[in-house]
């Protein structure tokens, strides 16, 4: 399978991959400022935004996981520096944890967890509506598209008067496939088949940043602080008035705490 990738950009690579339910727009502001000094790629997970959305089963943490690997693999990234959020912080740890295993952990020099997904959790309102057999699919069709990404984003952002159309339309289901994609990663983001990613995340040596808005309503900052003792090479940074998306809600802020440990980290 043939991810949808953005680069934009020269030199070293930092590999952005997005959270659940979005795509590619996420990093809108952060790509364009970090492309002054580095290779930026910013991928589309398997069935969000441009990347191929087949109506199959494998929408599990491990098949995306499987699918960014290989990504890595055709485009012979090294020495390369991951940024994640949600969704996206908990496949960068995955890749990690793999690399680790293959004895070639110094081909990643470091880890941005944004709102990091890390842990067993309950899902939030609108991820658990779409676990729900039957129901999920009636209410995909009863509520439109626009309306039910306005809902999520409630939830989502804390700074909601800054979500502009633009961020709906990016966002919103757009076709039957696309509201098929979200509802197998959803029905599969939080199984039993993670334990073994959860129980590993302490075997972890890379460099990690972890960024977290502290109004975050989907995942709690208590995961913050747990996750910064259970990295043992991380440091938290939070930033206030922030929801669930920092590159997002806060980008200027974003930028200056990722540009600071880049240059911690000599990168």
């Amino acid at each position: 399978m043939k991810l949808y990738s953005e680069t934009m950009g020269q030199g070293k690579t930092i590999l952005f991959i997005h959270g659940f339910g979005v795509n590619t727009y996420t990093w809108r502001y952060l790509m364009p400022e970090f492309s002054k000094s580095y290779k930026c790629i910013a991928i589309n997970l398997k069935g969000f935004g441009k990347s191929p959305k087949p109506f199959d089963n494998k929408y599990s943490f491990f098949d995306h996981l499987e699918n960014v690997l290989k990504f890595i693999e055709e485009n012979r990234l090294k020495d390369f520096v991951i940024v994640g959020n949600s969704y996206g912080g908990g496949l960068a740890m995955g890749i990690a944890l793999e690399y680790k295993k293959r004895g070639i952990e110094e081909n990643l020099k470091g880890l941005v967890l944004i709102d990091t997904m890390a842990y067993i959790q309950e899902l939030p309102p609108f991820m658990k509506i779409l676990t729900l057999p039957v129901i999920s699919e009636i209410l995909s069709i009863l509520i439109p598209p626009s309306v039910a990404t306005k809902n999520a984003l409630k939830e989502v952002w804390h700074n909601y008067h800054k979500v502009t159309e633009d961020v709906v339309n990016a966002y919103k289901v757009k076709s039957i496939r696309d509201r098929y994609c979200s509802i197998k990663t959803a029905r599969q983001i939080l199984k039993g088949n993670i334990e073994g990613f959860v129980n590993g995340i302490k075997e972890i040596d890379t460099k990690s940043l972890i960024i977290w808005g502290d109004k975050d309503k989907i995942i709690p900052i208590k995961t913050a602080y747990k996750l910064e003792k259970d990295l043992k090479n991380s440091r938290l940074e939070i930033i206030e008035n922030c929801g669930h998306v920092p590159q997002e809600e806060c980008p200027e802020k974003t930028i200056e705490i990722i540009k600071n440990f880049l240059k911690e980290i000599e990168f």
